[in-house]
């Protein structure tokens, strides 16, 4: 009975975030995101999104150039020559069409590419593991409190999702349901504990 509720739970907890993911996270990328993206088809969906209907010409160099920010992705091409990167990189964009995410426009010598709505919705539930707090150049030496009251005897997979979530985002524990971080989180708060169905209270200390 127990597990069958907690599979219950769970299948709702998913439909809850995929619809939050729709409502209320733009599918363009940061650039801290994009430097945490995967794999090939990730990256030239985010450039593809960030520039709107793009020429293929101009997105191929700019995603091999963007390699070399991107930790897992720069692993996995290294020691790659431009010509063998630009052949994986054609692979890439028919892969994309053919899998859906993708669509061509014009003729082979101004072909353009645009997303579909199939991409939008991937690039939104990347965004969402991807998501981090963006860092000012000169910290002002604020500390931002996070005040997580969520009763886990009802939602304790919620609270430990939420939990994981701050941790992955490295968000400082101070004790139970007390985190703490040194930049503004407040959209990214908003938007995780809106995804979840919770609310958070945040407080600046100045200590």
């Amino acid at each position: 009975m127990i597990k069958e509720n907690n599979k219950e739970n769970k299948v709702v907890l998913k439909q809850t975030v995929d619809k939050s993911l729709q409502d209320v996270f733009k599918y363009e990328l940061s650039r801290a995101q994009i430097e945490k993206l995967k794999t090939l088809s990730q990256l030239v969906l985010a450039l593809v999104a960030a520039a709107g209907i793009v020429a293929v010409g101009s997105v191929a160099p700019n995603a091999i150039k963007t390699l070399n920010n991107c930790t897992k992705l720069r692993k996995k091409f290294k020691g790659l020559a431009y010509d063998e990167k630009q052949k994986k990189m054609e692979r890439t964009f028919y892969y994309l069409r053919d899998s859906g995410l993708v669509k061509f426009h014009g003729e082979s010598s101004g072909l353009k590419i645009s997303l579909t709505e199939k991409a939008k919705k991937l690039l939104v539930k990347v965004g969402f593991r991807t998501a981090t707090v963006n860092k000012p150049k000169v910290w002002d030496k604020k500390w931002w409190l996070v005040a997580a009251d969520i009763p886990t005897k009802e939602h304790r997979l919620g609270a430990d999702q939420f939990r994981a979530k701050l941790k992955n985002m490295n968000f400082y524990f101070l004790q139970k349901s007390l985190w703490i971080y040194p930049y503004d989180p407040r959209k990214e708060i908003k938007f995780i504990t809106e995804t979840y169905g919770y609310r958070a209270v945040y407080n600046r200390n100045g200590n």
